[in-house]
């Protein structure tokens, strides 16, 4: 499961490396930027790729063919990976892969899900939120110190600077927090999901839509990272023999987060939609640090 799910983050970024080497002519000079917060979506989900653009100092008002390409090649992607759901005994008959493994662990984690606590209450609803306000004005008020100190060793760059510190650190934060007993807390993936559709949608009230005349090639690229990133799947699938589920649902996790893991998980069968999910919070703990490496590498053919 960790080979699959790591497998499609690094094809994705070769995906996003090899697209813009290609097609970097037809864009901006500050397109690197906003194709490594895209990045940071398909590595993680949205939240990553709203860290990433505070993190980068993206205008609002660039995001406009981000978002059109996450959520169109997106949707198309998910479609796509449904339609080969009837092929899966195929696939893993070329692969020559043993699901026996999978299944065990699908019901293990159901398991451990029925007898988890799921009634949200107010002390709990406090407790998310001071939780994300304190992790918040901590890591804001470190990245003030540390990015200084690191910008004296490294050098000034948009990835020391203390924006780009403060989501590091507020990520490192999260992270700790889920190996707590903190995990176990019921709400808070709505508590989440409301907080990151309120800054979504302040990003999109304030994204340019009406100058989107290289959509088509926006889109094309979107279909040129999708399309390197499924070879290379297949290529390390018949390689290491990992089943059509799990590159399926590894993919997805990447591109579509816990909003599409699940879907396709269960397209297969119930009681493997936890490891789904559990993919998909795998990617959220990746993708911003991911999506960051590769608006490096994207800046240095830039050369930004």
């Amino acid at each position: 499961m960790l080979i699959g799910f790591f497998s499609a983050t690094i094809t994705i970024m070769i995906g996003f490396v090899v697209m813009f080497a290609l097609m970097k002519n037809g864009f901006p000079p500050e397109a690197w930027k906003t194709w490594g917060a895209l990045a940071g979506s398909w590595i993680g989900g949205t939240a990553n790729m709203v860290a990433i653009q505070g993190a980068l100092g993206i205008e609002e008002s660039a995001m406009g063919y981000t978002l059109l390409v996450d959520n169109v090649n997106y949707s198309i992607w998910v479609i796509m990976l449904l339609a080969t759901v009837p092929y899966a005994k195929f696939f893993n008959k070329w692969t020559r892969t043993d699901t026996s493994t999978i299944d065990s662990v699908g019901l293990s984690l159901s398991e451990l899900d029925e007898n988890a606590r799921t009634k949200m209450e107010t002390s709990d609803l406090a407790l998310l939120i001071g939780a994300g306000l304190l992790v918040s004005a901590l890591s804001s008020w470190l990245a003030t110190f540390i990015s200084p100190m690191l910008m004296d060793v490294f050098g000034k760059s948009d990835f020391l600077s203390v924006s780009t510190v403060t989501i590091v650190l507020a990520t490192i934060f999260g992270i700790v927090c889920a190996m707590t007993p903190m995990n176990s807390i019921p709400g808070s993936s709505p508590v989440s999901m409301t907080m990151l559709y309120i800054m979504i949608c302040l990003i999109a009230s304030r994204a340019s839509f009406k100058e989107l005349t290289d959509a088509p090639y926006y889109l094309a690229a979107g279909f040129v990272v999708l399309g390197i990133h499924a070879l290379l799947m297949a290529i390390i699938a018949k390689i290491l023999k990992i089943d059509l589920f799990t590159c399926a649902v590894a993919s997805l996790a990447n591109i579509g987060a816990v909003a599409a893991a699940p879907i396709i998980a269960a397209a297969y069968k119930e009681t493997l939609v936890p490891i789904g999910v559990l993919m998909a919070l795998m990617g959220y703990v990746a993708g911003t640090a991911g999506g960051l490496f590769v608006a490096k590498m994207l800046s240095m053919m830039a050369g930004a």
